[in-house]
């Protein structure tokens, strides 16, 4: 059987066929396309469902991917939000003024949080992308910075779209290094937050040049959990060398299934 992998969704508004705003759950087709190609089976969960269910829909599948999206609401690390959402906000905003598209969804985060300490409980793998990795690290009892502090480096995408790449490094002996055989990778930032602290849970397997958080793993060698901020799922083309983690993470759903 092929095996499932579970993707949480998130709801936005977007224009569609004409409309000026309809209310979609949606994920983005890579993670599918990826997925699919590597023999796998997507099974996609949209904010809403009750934590009543998680555990049974945990049952049925082999792994987790947590993907990008909006902010996550401050108050599950502690803090009071210090970033200002709105619809007047042109393009991505700047710092502390942020569009509506971004705003934290509360379901979202309750489902994902569920999802991931349910997927944990039973060992599954988890990888997490961009908001995903964040989730893991707030999941696991760490902070977020609501704006990135760091200069040096380009993290957000620009106001015309344009998205900025810059180089990584990679840890030795992590679980990422393990798999890409690479102490240098190169990623796609588009992100305005980052990893502030980082539980003891985990372990960090990448950073970039300003000393930012780029890559975290679970500090478990038998429990593949593993957070790129990066965005892995856009970046094949240019570079191929990202498959790598696909692969890895799909080699230990096969693994921990058989």
């Amino acid at each position: 059987m092929r095996p499932i992998i579970l993707i949480s969704a998130a709801n936005q508004r977007l224009a569609v066929n004409h409309s000026a705003a309809l209310a979609m759950t949606v994920v983005n087709s890579s993670y599918i396309k990826i997925l699919t190609s590597l023999g796998c089976t997507p099974l996609i969960i949209p904010p809403g469902v009750g934590a009543d269910s998680i555990t049974a829909l945990m049952s049925l599948v082999n792994g987790l991917v947590l993907p990008s999206g909006q902010d996550i609401c401050s108050s599950f690390y502690g803090e009071a939000s210090q970033v200002q959402y709105s619809a007047g906000v042109a393009g991505i905003g700047e710092p502390f003024n942020r569009p509506l598209i971004l705003q934290p969804d509360r379901d979202r985060d309750v489902l994902e949080l569920a999802l991931y300490h349910e997927a944990k409980s039973r060992k599954l793998p988890v990888l997490g992308i961009c908001r995903g990795m964040q989730l893991i690290n707030v999941a696991e009892g760490g902070t977020l910075h609501q704006e990135i502090p760091y200069s040096g480096v380009d993290h957000c995408i620009d106001p015309d779209g344009w998205i900025n790449y810059h180089p990584i490094e990679v840890n030795a002996g992590t679980r990422l290094h393990g798999i890409t055989n690479r102490l240098a990778l190169s990623a796609s930032s588009v992100h305005h937050q980052c990893i502030n602290r980082l539980p003891v849970s985990l372990r960090v397997n990448a950073t970039s040049a300003d000393g930012l958080i780029e890559g975290i793993e679970l500090d478990s060698d038998s429990h593949f959990v593993l957070g790129l901020q990066g965005h892995i799922e856009k970046t094949l083309i240019n570079h191929p060398e990202n498959m790598d983690i696909w692969n890895g993470f799909v080699s230990a759903v096969i693994q921990r299934s058989s």
